[in-house]
């Protein structure tokens, strides 16, 4: 039995492999690009799922996160152009030739398309697909589709801004239309740009108090302003105490303590004399990437990728241990993907931040680079 978390923004969770014929393209990438390694690896070890099978399956899920990093790099591209051709070499001795069709072949292409036009990140649909289901609520009937679209689209981006205008004169007014337009208080933290929603002023953390009081040097009577949310770079990170965090784990961080980068779950935000923290239950990490520890392939080739781990080195083993570290909000990387297993431990996944535009130029190189 596997746990899966993900992020509380991915469109659709994972279903069972009994239910491929059904998934979504969604699906299909979220195994392809986070989850599909660590699930089949825990296949593996249960003998339901070859080994080769699974070598061969992680050149492929390697290869794409390598030509979906931002900033793309040569090197990167390089690596997945070694992965690739390999992936498809081995298709018809694995799968048989009747695999080896066109959009197999379209794979090795992959890499110089990369270098062309800059990341897959960057290049992918899913995004504009994401948008149909807000058109499809932008219109009624069957006449004028896009004069309604635009219309609706016209009044949703603007009527905030009017409306408060109207009622800016009124202070009770003001307060009332904030309130019926979802604004929420919020303390934001002015270095970096963070956010931190909704603070609980005056709630005293005692079951954290030995941790506050070596960072702060504050008295067990000491209160703190508290959040369960926080918004940085336009990403939205929850904690273990937001009551809506649902299945989704959007709690689960990398970050930057002792110099190194390390893995953990939020319990919450404070903010202290104008700074914000995160505190954090941190994992341990076992040295481990999905590929390690495991029966080599037969493959020659395949075998000697593996000794100098190209492949799997995205997904990191990890334990519960009992550490709780207070950290800067600045220090805070990512959100994670987790796959858990019956032994308690898992597999955790950095999940790449919301792409802005000041990514787009960084990440495209020439085709003569």
């Amino acid at each position: 039995f596997l746990s899966i978390k993900v992020p509380h923004d991915f469109t659709r969770k994972p279903r069972s492999i009994a239910e491929l014929k059904h998934w979504k393209a969604s699906e299909f990438r979220l195994f392809a690009l986070f989850a599909g390694l660590p699930c089949l690896r825990y296949a593996v070890l249960s003998d339901e799922f070859g080994v080769d099978y699974f070598y061969h399956f992680a050149l492929l899920s390697t290869a794409l996160r390598f030509l979906h990093s931002i900033p793309i790099s040569k090197t990167c591209v390089e690596k997945a152009q070694v992965l690739l051709d390999n992936f498809v070499r081995l298709l018809p001795s694995l799968y048989g030739i009747e695999e080896c069709t066109y959009n197999s072949h379209a794979l090795l292409h992959f890499p110089s398309q990369v270098l062309d036009h800059g990341s897959l990140a960057l290049t992918s649909a899913f995004v504009f697909k994401a948008f149909i289901a807000h058109l499809k609520n932008l219109y009624s009937g069957t006449r004028g589709l896009p004069k309604q679209m635009v219309e609706k689209l016209g009044v949703s981006q603007t009527y905030k801004v009017h409306v408060l205008q109207k009622c800016k004169s009124t202070p009770s007014a003001a307060r009332f239309a904030k309130h019926l337009l979802g604004e929420r208080p919020s303390v934001r933290y002015t270095e970096g740009g963070i956010l931190l929603h909704e603070p609980v002023h005056f709630k005293k953390l005692t079951q954290f108090q030995n941790v506050l009081s070596a960072a702060f040097g504050s008295g067990p009577d000491q209160e703190y302003l508290v959040s369960y949310r926080m918004t940085k770079d336009h990403v939205t990170f929850h904690s273990m105490m937001y009551p809506r965090k649902g299945n989704s784990c959007s709690y689960l961080v990398q970050f930057c303590a002792h110099g190194r980068k390390c893995y953990g779950r939020v319990v919450c935000y404070i903010l202290f004399q104008n700074v914000a923290y995160a505190l954090i239950t941190e994992y341990g990490l076992t040295g481990l990437n999905v590929c390690q520890d495991l029966p080599l392939p037969q493959d020659v080739v395949l075998k000697e990728i593996v000794h100098r781990n190209l492949i799997g080195q995205h997904f990191l083993q990890v334990q519960e241990i009992e550490s709780l570290l207070l950290v800067k909000c600045a220090d805070v990387i990512n959100r994670c993907l987790h796959v858990q297993g019956e032994d308690g431990k898992g597999f955790i996944d950095r999940k790449s931040t919301r792409l802005n535009s000041s990514h787009v130029s960084e990440s495209r190189m020439p085709s003569s680079a």
